[in-house]
Parts: structure tokens; C-alpha cells; sequence
């Protein structure tokens, strides 16, 4: 069968509605409020020592720290030879968190549970917990065009989630570079930035990009979250095995067979694993900054359990809401 196509079409991304019932999701919220340990980092612990116009303390500079911080009269006055000073500030009580949402189209897969949809549903609970709390949102879509940001501040706003995110989905707005500049000019100090993605990059240029934000972003009191979706063994379930017939518009190869085997399947899971792996020795990420959603190993999964359990068992994105122990 062949496909004539005479125009390209594009196709609208349909994202289902928000699975978790209001109860769920205000439990999940108090959970995370009321849990309270001294010296564990967490997004409002952070930002205890952030960047409003109440000083606190001076510290030494060390690595990672914002220089525009460092007080140069007071480190030559006050320091060694060579130390310098950095003011560090009480921040704001009210949060920022942007939440970056992986748009590739690797996101929609596989069939039946897509990752781009739990990185939706992921997106607007986390939202709704930050919304409620009074704190502010950032809603950044990743690898399409513009700048694809939205402020999102009162508890209404977070319909704006999965509206924003199937119109920055569309195909015509998919490119092979990360839009980084918008979330760059709106990303505040003293704030958390998580990212969501399934990490299947294809080369050093769209990597290398990513990661020296990573650097920049990490400057500033910044936590920054990395949620990887693991969605290969569901889709090493669904491609099976035997002989494949490509076919679609344009295919000029005259024998368009592809045999899938155990070691072609290797290779792919061999190709994903190295991507992953270059990205997370670039950034330097925290072992307490990095998670993984792993999908179930079956061709037949229950989209709203799987996403429940998952973020139910998820301490990390916990963390997120807890109160200052002090």
C-alpha cells in the first residue's frame, strides 16, 4: 500500500485530561508538607538562602557560586590573601518553579502509553501542588520553536498546562534545537528547575546545548531536578521481532524490509544508554537531583494507575513541598 501524500499535513497533539481526583492529589500536597527532616535540601528549604533584598551572611566563594554575589570591598578587608566573600540573602517565601517538558518526537512513544503524556500529567500535578502553595510556575516546552514559556501564579491557571503543551507539540512546531532563552531570561535565582525528557538525544548537538545551561542554570541557589522516562522496555515489547515492511511517502530504497533481531534491538538500547550517559557526565548532577520512571515491560498498561503509583512512590518530587524544618 502506498501513500500518496501531495501536501504535508500536520496532525494536533490530543492530550487526555488530568487523571487524579482533586482528594488524590490535596493528600499528595499535605503528604509533602508536612514532611519535614533538618538538613535534607528541598524547594522551599532552598530557598531560605536565595536572592531577595534581605542579607543574611557572608560565606566563602566556592565553585558554582554567583560571582555578581562576591563583595569585593568586604573580601579585601575581611578575607585572606586569596579568599573572597559571597553575600548570601534570605530569599522571597514564594517559590519558582519551571518545569520544562521534553517535546521531541521520541516523546510520543509507545503506543498506548506515551511518554509525552505522563510528562503532561507529571507537569500539571506538580503545578497544582506549587499553585495551591501560593508559589509561581514556569511552563517551559523544549526542542520546538520560540520561546515557548508561560507564567502560570493562582490555583485557576493550571488548565493552561495541557493547552500550552499540545500547542507547542504540534509537528510544524518541532525543530532540532533546544530553545533555551526564553526559560534562560525567565528562570529566577534561588529557584527549582525540573527537567522531564526521556533523554534520546542524537548527537553531541543537542546535548552540548542542554548541558552548558545545566552549568549556568545551577549558579544562583538554583535545585535542578532531572525526572528521566524510561520507556524502553515497553517499547522493546511493542517492536517485537521477525521481518518489518516499511512503507510511506517518498521511500525510494527498492526493498524497504528491516528485520528486527535480538541484536539490533541490543544496538538500540546500546545507542540509548550511551546518550544518557554523555548527558549525565556533563551536567554533574546530584545522585539526589536524577530519578527514573521506568514503564512496565508489557505492551498493555493502565495509563492513570501507572502515573498514580509512580508519583505516589516518588520522594524526590516530594520534596519539592516541604516546609523548612527550622
Amino acid at each position: 500500500m502506498r501513500f500518496p501524500f501531495r501536501r504535508k499535513t500536520t496532525i494536533q497533539t490530543r492530550l487526555a485530561p488530568f487523571p487524579l481526583a482533586p482528594g488524590w492529589l490535596e493528600r499528595f500536597r499535605l503528604r509533602a508538607n508536612r514532611f519535614r527532616r533538618p538538613g535534607l535540601q528541598g524547594g522551599h528549604l532552598t530557598r531560605r538562602q536565595g536572592s531577595s533584598l534581605e542579607f543574611r551572611e557572608f560565606t566563602p566563594y566556592a565553585p558554582g557560586d554567583d560571582v555578581r554575589h562576591v563583595d569585593w570591598r568586604t573580601s579585601a578587608r575581611f578575607g585572606d590573601e586569596h579568599d573572597l566573600l559571597v553575600r548570601r540573602f534570605v530569599a522571597e517565601e514564594r517559590l519558582t518553579l519551571a518545569i520544562s517538558v521534553d517535546l521531541r518526537p521520541s516523546m510520543r512513544l509507545p503506543q498506548g502509553l506515551p511518554k509525552l503524556q505522563i510528562a503532561a500529567w507529571l507537569a500539571e500535578a506538580l503545578s497544582r501542588v506549587a499553585l495551591t502553595n501560593g508559589d509561581r510556575v514556569l511552563l517551559h516546552g523544549l526542542f520546538c520553536r520560540g520561546d515557548a514559556v508561560e507564567t502560570l501564579v493562582g490555583s485557576h491557571a493550571t488548565h493552561r498546562v495541557r493547552s500550552s503543551l499540545e500547542r507547542w507539540s504540534d509537528p510544524a512546531n518541532e525543530t532540532a534545537h533546544a530553545n533555551l532563552e526564553g526559560l534562560r531570561r525567565a528562570l529566577p535565582p534561588a529557584s527549582v528547575w525540573v527537567l522531564i525528557s526521556d533523554l534520546y538525544f542524537s548527537g553531541p548537538e543537542q546535548i552540548a546545548p542542554l548541558a552548558r545551561f545545566f552549568t549556568t542554570a545551577r549558579m544562583g541557589f538554583r535545585w535542578l531536578l532531572l525526572v528521566d522516562l524510561d520507556a524502553w522496555p515497553m517499547e522493546h515489547t511493542l517492536l517485537g521481532s521477525g521481518p518489518r515492511l516499511v512503507q510511506g511517502p517518498n521511500l525510494a530504497h527498492p526493498d524497504p524490509r528491516f528485520d528486527i533481531d535480538r541484536d539490533s534491538l541490543a544496538r538500540v538500547a546500546q545507542r540509548i544508554q550511551r546518550a544518557k550517559q554523555a548527558f549525565l557526565q556533563q551536567i554533574h548532577l546530584a545522585p539526589d537531583g536524577y530519578h527514573t520512571w521506568s514503564w512496565p515491560q508489557t505492551s498493555r498498561a493502565d495509563g492513570s494507575r501507572f502515573f498514580r503509583e509512580r508519583l505516589a512512590e516518588d520522594t524526590l518530587l516530594q520534596r519539592l513541598f516541604m516546609k523548612d524544618s527550622g
